[in-house]
């Protein structure tokens, strides 16, 4: 998913910058930093939960939440008249979508809630949330790169309580951007703030934006101008359907838990021919339904909450097996991403009900399984 629908977000203190010179960027070793417990949610927030939002997450021993209640870290929202100067900067207030619509944001007051609910903290930073013009045409660079790297420097020291830090999301769909933005310029985005990060702080785990297309295609031109270098983790993503792929009608390609030994085989492969023999292999949306979901006209999809919950636990055996390090199961703890859509395939890949089709707060098997694993 890019981000979730735009509402409140984030806080924490400021934090002074590390200097280093650029020999030093990417040779400290940022997993020393980091929980190593393997199991998140993306997000482990849990929408329309009374309380506290993390306590279900916490409960069924998950040690870390990908996002919140909150979308992404956009320069666009922070630094919209492209200061340069972090005085300048907002990380709160009130701006206009696309369509004329108010949007609010706050992202001091939901990182500071995720900082705060005992889970380690994933987050995403990106230069726009839609093309509003802050990314050159069909690229994904920003406008103005000197501006762009003064907003990454200042949201990494104003929230020195995350330690992973995520460059945009699946940018093999190209979802929300321009057509066929250049391939070179999400590996040179990478690096640009990959190495704005490091100078602030080499020990951060910087990930590149998750693959959505498990070919994995588009990823080698990309990590071939890296060149080994300013990529912490590769993130994998696979949902699918919760009986091994075998539900999904043409001419969808099969997903499900059987293609992760493959898919993470192939992976590791593909780093290690570029050089990313110290890269790390993490999926960070990976799950699957229960209940009915539409595909589109009049296909749909029907899984049982026993067959989610079953194909939880094998996803995350398979996925560990084969060297994936971190699952964080997508999307997210709770039903639904928003308004309720019936037949929304995400808005049935939560754990916990959050009204339609049971009471609000009622655990799913899947639940349970996540709890017992």
């Amino acid at each position: 998913m890019l981000s979730y629908r735009l509402s409140g977000i984030m806080a924490a203190a400021m934090m002074t910058a590390v200097s280093v010179t650029a020999a030093e960027i990417g040779d400290a070793d940022p997993y020393a930093s980091i929980d190593r417990r393997p199991f998140g949610v993306h997000p482990a927030f849990a929408f329309g939960q009374t309380g506290d939002p993390y306590g279900p997450a916490r409960d069924a021993g998950i040690a870390w939440t990908r996002g919140a209640d909150a979308p992404y870290v956009f320069w666009a929202l922070v630094d919209p008249f492209r200061t340069r100067d972090p005085r300048q900067m907002r990380f709160a207030g009130t701006t206009t979508g696309p369509d004329g619509e108010p949007l609010r944001f706050d992202y001091d007051a939901s990182i500071s809630k995720a900082l705060a609910s005992g889970l380690s903290v994933m987050w995403n930073i990106a230069v726009e949330p839609a093309p509003w013009g802050y990314s050159a045409p069909a690229s994904w660079l920003p406008t103005d790169q000197g501006a762009y790297k003064s907003f990454v420097q200042a949201t990494i020291k104003r929230y020195p309580g995350i330690r992973v830090w995520q460059v945009g999301n699946e940018p093999d769909i190209q979802l929300g951007f321009p057509p066929e933005p250049r391939l070179a310029d999400f590996a040179a985005l990478q690096r640009l703030t990959c190495q704005a990060i490091k100078q602030v702080d080499p020990r951060v785990v910087v990930v590149m934006g998750g693959a959505a297309d498990w070919s994995l295609g588009y990823f080698d031109e990309v990590l071939d101008d890296l060149n080994g270098r300013c990529v912490d983790v590769f993130d994998f993503h696979l949902y699918g359907d919760p009986k091994g792929g075998t539900l999904m009608p043409r001419p969808l390609p099969p997903l499900g838990y059987l293609h992760i030994e493959r898919l993470a085989r192939s992976i590791r492969g593909h780093l290690d021919a570029r050089g990313f023999t110290r890269t790390r292999i993490w999926s960070t949306e990976c799950g699957t339904f229960s209940g009915t979901v539409g595909l589109g006209g009049p296909d749909t999809m029907t899984a049982s909450e026993a067959e989610q919950a079953r194909d939880l636990v094998k996803r995350y055996v398979v996925a560990l097996a084969n060297g994936v390090e971190k699952i964080f199961w997508a999307f997210g703890i709770s039903e639904g991403l928003g308004p309720w859509e019936a037949s929304d395939y995400f808005d049935h890949t939560g754990l916990i009900y959050t009204g339609p089709g049971a009471p609000r707060g009622t655990r799913k098997l899947g639940y349970w399984a996540l709890w017992q694993r």
